[in-house]
């Protein structure tokens, strides 16, 4: 059955190293919230619940499309802010890009990546793109595994 196609094919499984549950901090040590990443829809499809101060809920599905190769990750928050990106791995690196529209209606890039930080953590940057097509940070978020 084509949902088995997700259990057994190495693509599907290449970013569960995400799934549990993270305290997310900043790069200076500030807690932001708590993240869980669990396996949904027949383990095809990655399901991220983030809850953060001030009653800040953001929720995300991240997907290996095995017909292109790439990963998709479709966000919403519950204040009404949403997001689509597409990439995939560059080395253990998981980086996904997309656009967002700002004031004026101007567009502009974003990507965002995971990178492995030690046996139990994950460092998640957010960036933009700009001009002149070089990356700028927005944010770098701290994941430690919460036991």
């Amino acid at each position: 059955p084509l949902a088995d196609a997700c259990i057994t094919r190495p693509g599907h499984r290449a970013a569960d190293g995400l799934l549990g549950t993270w305290r997310v901090a900043t790069e200076r040590g500030k807690r932001l919230g708590t993240t869980t990443l669990t396996l949904s829809t027949g383990d095809c499809l990655i399901e991220e619940v983030f809850r953060g101060r001030g009653g800040f809920e953001l929720r995300s599905f991240l997907f290996f499309d095995r017909f292109v190769g790439a990963w998709h990750r479709v966000q919403v928050d519950n204040r009404a802010n949403g997001l689509h990106l597409g990439g995939g791995f560059e080395g253990t690196d998981l980086q996904l890009t997309g656009s967002v529209t700002g004031p004026r209606g101007r567009t502009r890039a974003v990507r965002l990546t995971w990178t492995p930080s030690g046996a139990d953590g994950f460092v998640q940057r957010w960036e933009e793109q700009k001009p002149d097509g070089t990356w700028r940070n927005l944010a770098e978020l701290q994941w430690t595994r919460d036991s």
